[in-house]
């Protein structure tokens, strides 16, 4: 696999290192230059996918994969979703294997590939194919040290601060509470069980518990009104429709109130759950609607459902409110300056009090490429979701008025008892 079909025949088959110019000749049967297929005398085949066409991956089962620059894909979710479906397949033989060839990009598929967990990365610099190259090239490499391109291009640096970026790794990662085991799931609504056990990164070797005394809760929709099956370019990828589960409250080490009422704690916030989906206004509804029951049967009140109104507008209160009449439901709208909202947001995680409880590949990836500073260059819809979900839990009042805000928000809903994740 390759981001196009001139990469796969110009560099992974028939370039100066491409596997016809390498592979002995007396062990290839035939190379189908039309199909960019090759057969090998001991009945191997090897057949070719681009993964800007992601949906041709889907059938086809392998026992060994080769990825070259699965980075340079563009847009960045056609190499994610071209990665899945190559993974859906990847089940023959007793020992399955991949080896992915790229240069360091902070992009979604990096994201995935640094969390594979048996992997073995193995890094290489221009520098060491230094004697390799001609005194021209090694001209070209000298203008380019010591910048950031080079870092990345020359050096195999992984530059995750990506300019116009509002979000950086190193806070997410930092702050972020990852599980000891893997998760149990809902196999009905795909949510994470909040009840188990997290352990934030910077106390791992004392395994302590963080819990936190949890205050309110939303379910955040930015949604899709048309069906993807049914959308007039079938040729684009279809829109995701944006739905996380983010909470507030306070952590049990935070100070305690003195007692002239002087509350000196702050804030925190937690991104529970991430579903976004390529989903049809149906689909995403009935999904909202069982993870609002899956988290009110588990004692975790979800206070609000809130919805972006740009698109759609009644059409998706119509619907939330066809498949749960009692959802408490709110419209928001944007403004076309997204990114003074999503600055806002990206404040809280520098100040290390947005906690990610467990692993958001997609989210975190999508958080850390998106550049804010590029007018043409659209919000993730997870992003989107994320953003209104932080200013619906009223981010930026100070802590006694968003207590108080909150108690009255809640007079209308039952308190569970021990609201604590």
């Amino acid at each position: 696999m390759a981001p196009t079909t001139e990469d796969i025949q110009g560099t992974q088959l028939e370039g100066e290192s491409g596997l016809m110019n390498v592979i002995e000749p007396d062990l290839i049967a035939y190379y189908n230059r039309s199909r960019l297929e090759i057969g090998f005398t001991n009945g191997a085949k090897l057949r070719t996918f681009p993964m800007c066409e992601p949906e041709r991956l889907r059938g086809p089962q392998s026992d060994l994969i080769w990825v070259e620059e699965p980075t340079a894909v563009a847009p960045g979710d056609l190499a994610v979703s071209a990665w899945n479906n190559a993974m859906f397949g990847f089940r023959l033989g007793e020992r399955p294997r991949c080896v992915v060839s790229y240069t360091p990009k902070a992009r979604p598929i990096y994201t995935i590939l640094r969390a594979l967990k048996n992997a073995v990365v193995s890094r290489g610099t221009s520098y060491d194919n230094f004697d390799n190259l001609s005194p021209a090239m090694r001209d070209v490499i000298g203008v380019y040290e010591g910048t950031r391109l080079g870092a990345q291009e020359l050096q195999a640096i992984v530059l995750e601060d990506v300019p116009g970026a509002l979000w950086k790794t190193e806070n997410i990662e930092r702050y972020a509470f990852r599980d000891l085991h893997e998760p149990k799931v809902d196999p009905d609504t795909g949510y994470r069980d909040p009840e188990r056990v997290l352990v934030h990164k910077e106390q791992v070797n004392h395994r302590a518990l963080c819990r936190s005394l949890i205050l309110k809760r939303v379910i955040a929709i930015d949604p899709t009104v048309r069906d993807p099956a049914m959308r007039r370019m079938p040729d684009k990828d279809p829109d995701a429709c944006g739905m996380v589960v983010v909470s507030c409250g306070f952590q049990q080490r935070d100070p305690v109130p003195d007692k002239k009422g002087d509350d000196t704690r702050r804030m925190h916030f937690y991104v529970e759950q991430d579903m976004t989906a390529v989903m049809s206004p149906s689909t995403w509804a009935k999904l909202c609607d069982r993870s609002w029951k899956w988290l009110t049967a588990k004692g975790s009140t979800v206070n609000e459902v809130i919805y972006e109104g740009n698109q759609g507008g009644d059409l998706v209160r119509k619907a939330l409110q066809a498949e749960n009449p009692q959802m408490p439901i709110r419209e928001v709208w944007a403004s076309k300056a997204s990114r003074p909202d999503a600055e806002s947001v990206s404040l809280l995680y520098e100040q290390g009090r947005v906690h990610h409880v467990g692993w958001f590949p997609d989210l975190e990836g999508h958080m850390t490429t998106w550049n804010a500073l590029n007018p043409a260059e659209h919000c993730p819809d997870d992003v989107s979701a994320l953003v209104w979900a932080f200013h619906a839990l009223g981010m930026g009042m100070p802590v006694e008025n968003r207590v108080t805000t909150i108690s009255r928000e809640r007079r209308h809903y039952e308190e569970p008892s021990g609201a604590w994740a």
